[in-house]
């Protein structure tokens, strides 16, 4: 198992990814991922097995005081095996609160920022608003 930072060459599988994982409303188009890919800021990195295949990734974009988790995704056999928190730590280590919105239908995905002790904040038209304020215990 690997995690690597996600090129244009990974841009078919995320893509397909975003199909099987998320409703047609909730997926990040091309355009975005591209973006997301060709910003030198913004942590996009993947995780695969032995054999090269995506097992997910996670997209986050750092602003002035705080990191926006635009997506953390898990393809469906290997969820709830800890993939998503070793993709989350990556982002973690940029020290600086991490905000993300959840589908309020999601309990898979609510669980996952509850276990992963981000706490909820908000709630608005963007769904429920959690975040998680970075560890000083270093």
């Amino acid at each position: 198992m690997k995690i690597k930072e996600v090129t244009l060459n990974d841009l078919n599988e995320v893509i397909l990814s975003e199909k099987k994982l998320f409703k047609e409303e909730l997926r990040i188009n091309q355009k975005e991922l591209e973006r997301f890919i060709n910003d030198e800021k913004t942590v996009f990195y993947k995780i695969e097995d032995n054999e090269h295949q995506l097992i997910g990734y996670i997209i986050a974009e750092p602003k002035k005081k705080n990191i926006i988790l635009h997506r953390i995704a898990i393809n469906s056999d290997h969820q709830h095996q800890g993939f998503g928190s070793l993709l989350l730590i990556h982002v973690e280590t940029l020290d600086l609160p991490i905000t993300a919105y959840v589908d309020d239908s999601s309990h898979i995905a609510i669980n996952f920022f509850e276990a992963n002790k981000f706490n909820q904040i908000d709630s608005d038209s963007k769904g429920l608003k959690y975040e998680k304020q970075p560890s000083r215990n270093k």
